[in-house]
């Protein structure tokens, strides 16, 4: 199973990264939605140890994953998401082109969503993970056979179907 993560998702694992990684106990976030997310990115990472799934990673996230000037802690974290790559999972170029007409008339915010859901979708990822409000309202629920949610919706359906194995 593939799972594509949305870059404001990698950049919130970036930023992070030692209490998703387990290496810092307390949520460094107060706000409570966003707080939310990070425990169920930290949970989700601890059960990738028990299932069978990888992230996605591809041209068009590390573009703007790079955009701009990363600090270091989040260039390191998105090396490894570029290192870590399945190749197996590649971008099916018709997929990508015929979802990115279908995906027009939702008038997403901007063409970066559009690109990172078309990917997704082209990879055959089983999930699309994003906190995007604008994506979640127009898009959430289902694309094709691309699930569209946030982190905590993807962790508590996850973990019930390991547990029920």
């Amino acid at each position: 199973m593939l799972i594509y993560l949305d870059a404001n998702i990698v950049q919130y694992i970036a930023d992070h990264v030692d209490f998703l990684c387990g290496r810092q106990v307390d949520c460094p976030v107060i706000e409570p939605v966003l707080r939310n997310e990070l425990y169920a990115l930290r949970k989700l990472i601890e059960l990738e140890q028990l299932g069978s799934w990888t992230f996605a990673n591809c041209e068009h996230l590390q573009t703007e994953l790079h955009r701009g000037r990363p600090p270091d802690h989040q260039q390191e974290t998105y090396e490894i998401l570029e290192a870590s790559a399945d190749t197996k999972y590649e971008i099916d170029e018709q997929v990508f082109s015929d979802v990115i007409g279908e995906l027009e008339p939702l008038r997403l915010g901007d063409r970066n969503d559009r690109v990172h859901l078309a990917s997704a979708v082209a990879m055959g990822a089983s999930w699309f993970l994003t906190n995007d409000k604008d994506i979640l309202r127009k898009v959430g629920g289902r694309f094709r056979l691309t699930r569209v949610a946030k982190p905590s919706e993807c962790v508590d359906e996850i973990s019930v179907g390991l547990f029920l194995r």
